[in-house]
């Protein structure tokens, strides 16, 4: 009998614990309006302990779980009539009564609007044909490429170009077509590998920029109801940060044929989307991407044709793009792409080579029109035909965005001089050893 009522006992008391599961509690609060107890609506609540913002129901109820041994928590509560941060201290009763201030407010001419995450991202797709340079134009970059192989860096490229956008808005949203003339280049030696090529990869770089090549993008619109969104704690009155990840990615590292082959479900992707609160202009994205690390590429076509000597496998992918704004419109400022592969030897089944192709590109200007010179010297590869010139040095170390210039020239210097002794023929890639 006494066995009996003391299983009663622990189960009314395991019952109305606060919810506790690996050192965490879940905590439900109401928000309530101190001066008439009247239930507060589809507040924004930031709770600062655990960075997390939660819209209240129309019950003015919202959850949020936190560390079990704490009771102080600190809120930001934005709603009409209602913009305070308050510390309140738990009680630990069901549900948590948060009582709050709230100024008395005329509604006649005033209308809330709530734009979730999901809501901000949509509407900026939307407006990119109005926001982003809608017309075609001239980029006056500078460009970079080189390789880590096996932890070594080496095959050094960089290029100052100009880039002709050929923008096209025709459709329902924005497109361009790009091409290059080279105004200067210059390159270290070219060390080769059985699975590396000497091409130069600006047009493919360029692809990854969703303002103009939306298509196949992260930003698809009919991709992103499948994401899962939040605000970044570092939003603030001039910029909507937004978290985001995806089951599936974009990332095709390098590889032309990546949706004929159905890599579908390689890989997930993680990022963050900066977006200007005034024109719901994109301003950043960050992208990371991660192979699952129990996929398997179908029907093994993930073979280097035409030997079939190795076989490769993702391994992940940053990608970022900033945009600045200008008189004619938002434009690509920076785009940085690295991704990282491993190669297997297909007869010994071990792996030889991993290997990141890097890829940075600034633009210092755009202009609707270019020097004379150039009028027929733009291609649609970037060709390894611009003269170097010495005093146009600076212009070229342009900032490293992954890796310090001097950890990838020490690795140069192993194979050549590197500084003044590049060497500049065009014929220089197709010779090298």
């Amino acid at each position: 009998m006494k066995a009996g009522f003391l299983l009663v006992v622990a189960f009314f008391f395991f019952s109305f614990r606060p919810s506790v599961c690996h050192g965490q509690i879940l905590v439900r609060c109401i928000l309530i309006n101190k001066s008439d107890s009247t239930l507060i609506r589809n507040a924004l609540v930031h709770i600062i302990d655990v960075n997390r913002q939660i819209v209240t129901n129309q019950n003015g109820e919202f959850e949020f779980t936190r560390s079990s041994g704490t009771q102080m928590v600190t809120m930001a509560i934005t709603a009409i009539g209602v913009k305070d941060r308050i510390s309140y201290a738990l009680t630990f009763e069901n549900p948590e009564k948060v009582y709050v201030d709230v100024k008395a407010t005329s509604l006649d001419d005033v209308t809330f609007q709530y734009l979730s995450p999901h809501d901000i991202v949509v509407k900026a797709v939307k407006l990119i044909p109005q926001n982003n340079v809608n017309k075609s134009y001239f980029g006056y970059s500078r460009y970079r490429q080189y390789q880590k192989q096996n932890g070594r860096f080496q095959n050094l490229f960089e290029a100052n170009p100009i880039v002709m956008f050929q923008v096209s808005n025709a459709r329902k949203y924005l497109s361009a077509h790009e091409s290059f003339a080279t105004r200067s280049n210059r390159q270290s030696q070219f060390r080769s590998s059985k699975v590396s090529d000497d091409k130069i990869h600006i047009g493919e770089l360029l692809k990854e920029n969703p303002i103009y090549h939306l298509d196949g993008s992260s930003l698809f619109p009919s991709k992103l109801s499948t994401y899962f969104f939040e605000f970044d704690s570092t939003s603030d009155d001039e910029e909507y940060r937004i978290n985001y990840r995806s089951n599936y990615s974009s990332e095709i590292h390098g590889w032309e044929n990546y949706h004929l082959n159905d890599y579908h479900g390689e890989s997930y992707e993680v990022g963050k989307i900066v977006v200007d609160k005034s024109t719901f202009a994109f301003k950043s994205i960050d992208r990371r991407s991660f192979r699952y690390p129990d996929y398997h590429y179908p029907k093994n076509n993930n073979f280097l044709h035409p030997n079939l000597k190795f076989y490769t496998e993702f391994v992940d992918a940053n990608l970022n793009i900033t945009f600045t704004k200008s008189e004619q419109g938002w434009y690509l400022k920076d785009i940085n792409h690295m991704y990282t592969m491993e190669f297997y030897d297909t007869y010994a089944q071990k792996k030889t080579y991993v290997i990141s192709d890097i890829y940075e590109l600034t633009c210092d200007s755009i202009s609707r029109k270019v020097d004379y010179v150039y009028v027929k010297n733009f291609f649609p590869k970037l060709l390894n035909n611009g003269a170097y010139d010495v005093m146009a040095e600076d212009e070229l170390n342009f900032p490293y965005y992954f890796f310090p210039k001097k950890v990838v020239w020490d690795d140069l210097r192993q194979d050549s001089q590197v500084g003044n002794d590049f060497f500049y023929p065009s014929n220089t890639r197709s010779q090298s050893k």
